[in-house]
């Protein structure tokens, strides 16, 4: 028997640890792929279906290798579920006394520098009740993380005001630098053998070199990114130059914050900081509004025009007032030397791009927008990224091919020659699952597509009692199915994403009556919701990028310079990936049972079609809503719940036991009829 099997088998150290632990073959042989990639130093990409422990199958073998090792994962949730979930299980089946640390992002953490001068600004009181409460926290706290203080919410607006950015950070030179929680946090991941990080800091340190973790990639021997179907879509954010509004607004901010500590109200600093951030806030309208046309004919739309000579004329103003007060304190120099850089920064993405594959594009968010130039292909940085890092890279994801296939993926990140191995998922969606596809619908470029997709699936969402996720491609879509089932009878509560933080959107969809939860992309993936909590799965359409998009515009350009089908060879296996992903959110158990609704009439129309339908799991398609229903009827009444939250599937383990009724009818009702 083998050491994984000893660890992983029937008769292994995880079925006599772990509750209600299976052992899975395919659970067994990643594990083994990613042993033997470790013990030859070559690299390899894992697709490892829902289900099959994908976690632990990296992880034990990592640890085992007694090598230093990062994981790096797609949200900051998911880095604290490993490191108090299946980072412990994994040392324990080891009896491995290795160490770990866990890094995130400098925004993450309090600084108290910062924290002192908030407070010391004086607020309003609830406010200042607030600082004080972080205050009181960061005594006690060992880490620091902001995460760990209760009702504290990422997007509120003290955050900003007790956090550090790369900008505003006073580094050695800080009074408070060797308590500083962001640098303990780096020291004592420079120390340890397993270090978690997410995607987001680990390509940061890579394009951007912030000494960030920069100490810590030189003597790391493996990289296992998880989640890695998100490169494709996260990598031209770090592969070229940004600027934010948040970045312009916030440099004169702490200018006037430090300005005040000081006792001086600087009027032409006031003033110019005042009629920047109006600039700003016209610019994101304007760019909200400018419509048609790839991203650099839009910023050079007159409207848009003026409003960055504006913003450039501001910029200089702001400058030169501050200058005057660069030598006061250190704050201010850092602000001074900031403001320049912003300048010069924006003075160049504003400006039309002529540079042979580079992508010049723009944001627009609910708080501002982001100017963008990226390279339209990234495959050769990020494969040089890989060859300095010198460690051995291993990738895993649930949904990394595109019927099998995972030439999208090598072809995206330049891994060509990296081997690829791929493991279904244990549960069997031909008894657990059924897709329908309404044969009533329009096109989803009709106007009335939402509004009949919504009173297309009502008799399903009264019969199924809610328990349904609404995952839409769109914000309006958002707002036009939550509007229209609000005013629905028969339905209950509509829990809308954006309408609370996520965590407490999902509590409320668990314990309220008849839920539905409508959300967009963000809740595509990274949301575990078992048992009968989650009966019902409706996506509007099939889940394509803009046509405007400027980066899905340059990859599409490129491929047919080359004389190849840029639709097929981009845009079409980043959908397929994205609707696998959103599928996922159905079927999370062996126990698991489900309706998957797909208001998208294409997947049988257009001859692509064929490719999301290969890219699914085998189940039995229905054409009919009535069918649908009769189906739903088999559910028991009054289900319990078993459980909602946001991660990976679980190792091995088994879920409460609850009636399989929509399995039962499946079983007895739709054989034959199987998508694949």
């Amino acid at each position: 028997m083998s050491e994984i099997e000893v660890l992983l088998g029937e008769s292994s150290a995880a079925a006599q640890k772990i509750p209600q632990f299976r052992s899975r073959p395919q659970q067994i042989e990643m594990a083994r792929a990613v042993n033997d990639a470790i013990a030859t130093d070559t690299g390899l990409i894992v697709e490892a279906g829902t289900g099959t422990g994908k976690t632990l199958a990296y992880l034990l073998p990592a640890l085992a290798s007694g090598k230093r090792v990062i994981v790096s994962t797609g949200t900051r949730h998911l880095q604290d579920q490993l490191l108090q979930r299946e980072v412990p299980t994994a040392l324990g089946l080891l009896g491995s006394n290795a160490s770990v640390a866990l890094l995130k992002g400098r925004a993450n953490y309090v600084c108290p520098h910062r924290l002192d001068t908030s407070l010391r600004l004086g607020h309003e009181p609830v406010l200042q009740a607030e600082l004080r409460r972080i205050q009181a926290w960061q005594a006690r706290s060992r880490t620091g993380d902001l995460g760990e203080v209760l009702a504290l919410e990422e997007r509120s607006a003290v955050v900003p005001m007790v956090s550090s950015t790369a900008d505003n950070c006073l580094g050695q030179r800080c009074s408070h630098f060797d308590s500083c929680p962001v640098y303990r946090a780096r020291g004592e991941a420079n120390e340890a053998d397993l270090i978690i990080v997410n995607h987001h800091l680990l390509f940061a340190d890579l394009a951007l070199k912030e000494d960030t973790i920069g100490q810590v990639l030189p003597g790391v021997d493996v990289i296992l990114v998880d989640e890695c179907h998100q490169l494709s879509a996260l990598l031209p954010a770090f592969l070229g130059t940004s600027l934010s509004s948040r970045q312009l607004l916030e440099a004169p901010r702490d200018a006037m914050r430090e300005l005040r500590l000081l006792g001086d109200s600087d009027g032409l600093v006031l003033n110019a900081a005042a009629r920047l951030e109006e600039a700003v806030n016209e610019l994101t309208r304007a760019l909200v509004g400018a419509a048609g046309g790839s991203a650099p004919d839009r910023l050079q739309q007159p409207a848009v025009r003026a409003l960055v000579r504006r913003i450039d004329g501001e910029l200089a103003e702001l400058a030169a007032a501050l200058e005057r007060h660069r030598d006061r304190s250190l704050d201010l120099t850092r602000c001074c030397e900031r403001m320049l850089r912003l300048s010069d920064r924006f003075a160049t993405l504003s400006e039309p791009v002529e540079i042979a594959g580079q992508v010049q594009w723009f944001e627009v968010r609910e708080r501002g927008f982001v100017l963008r130039v990226t390279p339209a292909s990234f495959a050769d940085e990020f494969r040089r990224w890989l060859d300095l890092a010198g460690a051995t890279w291993i990738f895993a994801s649930a949904t990394v091919a595109v019927g099998g296939d995972f030439g999208f993926f090598q072809d995206e990140l330049g891994l060509g020659d990296v081997r690829a191995v791929r493991f279904d998922s244990p549960f069997l969606y031909e008894e657990q699952a059924a897709m329908l596809v309404p044969d009533q619908l329009p096109l989803p470029s009709s106007d009335e597509h939402c509004e009949r997709l919504v009173d297309y699936c009502l008799p399903l969402l009264r019969e199924n009692r809610g328990r349904t996720f609404f995952l839409v491609t769109s914000y309006a879509a958002m707002a036009e199915v939550a509007h229209r089932l609000s005013s629905a009878p028969g339905i209950g509560s509509i829990c809308v994403q954006g309408a609370m933080p996520r965590g407490e959107l999902l509590a409320k969809f668990r314990t309220s009556e008849r839920a539905v939860l409508v959300a967009t992309y963000s809740f595509w993936e990274g949301v575990d919701v078992r048992g009968t909590d989650l009966r019902l799965l409706i996506i509007d359409k099939l889940p394509f990028l803009s046509p405007a998009d400027p980066v899905l515009q340059s990859r599409e350009r490129a491929y047919r310079q080359a004389g190849e089908d840029g639709f097929r060879r981009y845009a079409l296996p980043r959908a397929a990936i994205a609707l696998r992903q959103g599928f996922g959110r159905l079927i999370r158990d062996e126990q698991d049972e489900g309706l998957f609704v797909l208001g998208d009439l294409r997947v049988f129309s257009r001859d692509y079609g064929v490719v999301f339908l290969q890219s699914l799991p085998h189940m039995p398609v229905l054409r009919s809503c009535e069918r649908a229903v009769s189906l739903l009827k088999a559910r028991p009444a009054g289900a319990g719940a078993t459980g909602v939250s946001e991660g990976d599937d679980a190792e091995g383990r088994g879920a409460s036991e609850h009636s399989s009724g929509v399995g039962d009818s499946l079983r007895t009702s739709t054989r034959g009829e199987t998508l694949g």
